[in-house]
């Protein structure tokens, strides 16, 4: 796992006072089931043994690689592919010159023969005789020209026949063109195969006997397609109770494919031969997915037991009638029924004390969907010792960093990212110190801190508006440029500098509340850098018809912001607000808000990396960071998924922050969570300690 010694490092900094698993219940998953999902619920299957060849038909255009070296193949698709089991043997010849037993000597010959211009000449050792040999010659006819030149100068010559072997390899033909070879081999992909089709990843090996191949393939794909060849042609729409016993048979048969591969790591059976496409078989798989027969052992582990799969269709008929696969199941085996989709195993790997006040944790989850692995900032808001706050990257609206450079630059403890946002700003409500820096956007969930330093979660909407001895005029987003018809506020969060104003723009520099300067666009080069943004002021600039608001205002005008904000900032406050959102929990329940904040696709559905903030009832604010879209290690969660960790874990009021590559989370300058890559972030929100608190742009 990259940085995983960087981590260690972190960790001797930390007190670890507990590892170990936390209880979840009846029953766990055992360490066989546990490693099976993690290698993706892929079962091996043995399609074809001690062949001397096979072929196949490429479904999709597919890379075939070797093992010796990583060379590969690109095939095509809808081509047909030969592989072979060959020996290779070449034959050529040397022209013998010279033999003896002195090996020097043997070497002064043969340097003296590649002086009078005969290269290529080798020493060769064979029964206690060093024999001095030249040429490389296809053919005996090509040794002739050479013979009779060495002949002439006194050498008694004649060729030898030379043949060489290799042992048997793969080799790999198209069309009757051998094309590839290595020694083992393997693709990924779709083919047809001896009338079937497989998909998966898919081996070729040698051995004693001659070829085998394997696929490496779903394990509900296997047992649909043994299904689909038990249950070929029979007619089951308006059996019902065979329907039933094909659901009961779909979980034998995956109870039986499970015990036989934790065994044996590899399956034989002549009954799988690819995919099947009958739609009772499939949605008899299906709804069953995940379910098997076992018995739970002392420790609470699945135990997974072969079963005999005759016996379900031996049972007495009439005592099946009617009855439905669970019913079916107990009647005909007696085993316990387990549903694997609603099993997990929980641990928790590290609980470390940062500072006084602050913890950093670690929790790998595991169910029939993959690992997820989690990481913890808990802050406890009842020690005063300790702060957070939002920051911006670089101390500016436009900045970018990594999140390690963020949490380095503000000397703090630690650090995850924050809301979201596009090459050039926040994407949402960005509050600091009372300042805001940039607008919420769709009133999205925000996390509010208090003067008092309570939390709050809530959807923030804005109003701003510029107030005016004649006039009081509404604005419409800080820190970024005007849209059409539009007037925005430049803060010293944007940087030193507003940006040039363009054709179509009017500026206002105020300083003190008081409207110092008013800038209207030239076409010249005065216009290729932007006004200084003053102390303790701002700049106000406008587009199109928004301008015509402005021209009655003079330099000297008192000008004031105002910012109105639903909660009520004044009434409540607020000294720092971020967001994010979509909020994952309210007073307690489940409150997914991803409709109603009009988040898309890629943010409200599906597995993904995520990080997330929640307030517990004893007043701690904790901060998860889920690691994501790595198999094997984390797949990371849906929404859904992530409030109930958050529930479980206490929270009562959370929110989703931002998520993806910017997911990290950083504990005394080194990342602890596993990014897939490092990506530089806008926004973050840092803990440090009071005394180090400062000004961060």
């Amino acid at each position: 796992m990259p940085g995983y010694k960087s981590k260690i490092a972190v960790l001797v900094l930390l007190i670890v006072v507990l590892t170990g698993q936390i209880p979840l219940g009846a029953a766990i998953l055992s360490p066989e089931l546990e490693n099976f999902i993690r290698k993706g619920k892929e079962v091996t299957i043995l399609l074809a043994e001690a062949e001397k060849e096979f072929s196949i038909i490429s479904l999709n255009s597919a890379r075939l690689y070797r093992a010796d070296d990583s060379s590969y193949l690109d095939l095509e698709e809808g081509a047909g592919y030969t592989f072979r089991l060959e020996g290779m043997e070449k034959e050529y010849y040397n022209i013998q010159v010279f033999a003896t037993r002195d090996e020097d000597k043997a070497a002064k010959i043969l340097m003296e023969l590649d002086e009078a211009g005969y290269p290529e000449g080798i020493v060769v050792k064979e029964n206690g005789l060093y024999k001095v040999r030249l040429g490389n010659f296809q053919k005996w006819e090509d040794c002739l020209p050479v013979i009779h030149s060495l002949q002439k100068t006194g050498w008694e010559t004649w060729p030898v026949k030379i043949v060489e072997k290799w042992p048997e390899n793969i080799y790999v033909f198209k069309d009757g063109e051998r094309i590839f070879q290595g020694s083992s081999i393997s693709f990924n992909g779709s083919f047809r195969f001896d009338g079937g089709i497989f998909k998966g990843k898919h081996y070729i090996e040698k051995s004693l006997e001659g070829l085998n191949m394997f696929t490496s393939t779903g394990l509900d794909d296997v047992v649909a397609g043994i299904m689909g060849r038990v249950f070929h042609g029979i007619e089951i729409a308006r059996n019902n109770s065979l329907a039933e016993i094909m659901k009961a048979y779909s979980i034998v048969l995956r109870t039986n494919i499970l015990s036989y591969f934790f065994n044996e790591q590899i399956i034989s059976t002549p009954l799988y031969r690819g995919l099947t496409e009958e739609e009772q078989v499939l949605k008899s798989v299906q709804s069953t997915s995940g379910i098997i027969l076992g018995r739970e052992e002392e420790d609470g582990r699945v135990r997974v037991e072969e079963l005999n799969d005759v016996e379900l269709f031996t049972y007495p008929d009439a005592a099946l009638v009617g009855r439905d696969y669970q019913e079916i199941l107990e009647r005909v085996y007696g085993s316990s029924l387990f549903d694997l989709k609603k099993i997990s195993n929980e641990k928790l790997l590290v609980d470390a004390e940062v500072a006084w006040g602050l913890k950093y944790k670690e929790v790998s989850y595991i169910d029939w969907q993959g690992p997820v692995f989690y990481t913890i900032l808990d802050l406890d808001l009842n020690r005063r010792n300790l702060y957070f706050q939002p920051v911006l990257a670089r101390g500016q609206v436009a900045g970018l960093e990594s999140l390690e450079a963020i949490v380095r630059r503000t000397g703090a403890l630690a650090g995850i990212n924050g809301g979201y946002f596009d090459s050039t700003r926040p994407l949402g409500l960005l509050y600091i110190d009372n300042t805001i820096v940039s607008e919420p956007v769709k009133d999205r969930t925000a996390l509010l801190l208090t003067e008092d330093n309570r939390v709050i979660f809530d959807r923030v909407s804005w109003q701003g508006y510029l107030v005016h001895p004649d006039v009081k005029l509404q604005f419409h987003g800080v820190n970024r440029r005007p849209g059409n018809n539009q007037i925005t506020v430049f803060n010293a969060y944007y940087g030193k500098e507003a940006p040039p104003i363009k054709l179509g723009m009017v500026e206002l520099v105020v300083q003190d509340n008081l409207i110092k300067k008013t800038n209207y666009y030239i076409d010249n080069n005065s216009n290729s850098r932007g006004s200084e943004i003053p102390d303790n002021g701002y700049i106000i600039q406008t587009h199109g018809k928004a301008c015509q608001d402005l021209l009655t205002f003079r330099p000297g005008d008192p000008i004031y912001l105002e910012n109105l904000f639903e909660p009520d900032f004044n009434e409540y406050r607020i000294r720092t607000a971020i967001s994010a959102g979509p909020r994952l929990l309210k007073d307690g329940k489940i409150s997914i808000s991803s409709r109603e904040e009009e988040f898309q696709a890629d943010i409200a559905v599906g597995r993904a990396p995520r990080s997330a903030v929640g307030l517990t009832r004893d007043n701690r604010l904790v901060f998860f960071t889920i690691d994501g879209r790595q198999p094997g290690y984390s797949v990371g969660v849906t929404l859904q998924q992530l409030a109930e960790f958050m529930k479980n874990y206490g929270v009562v009021d959370g929110m989703n922050l931002d998520g993806g590559n910017s997911a990290s989370m950083v504990v005394r300058g080194f990342t602890m969570n596993n990014p897939l890559t490092e990506r530089l972030i806008n926004n973050a929100i840092i803990i440090g300690k009071e005394e180090i608190k400062g000004n961060f742009r």
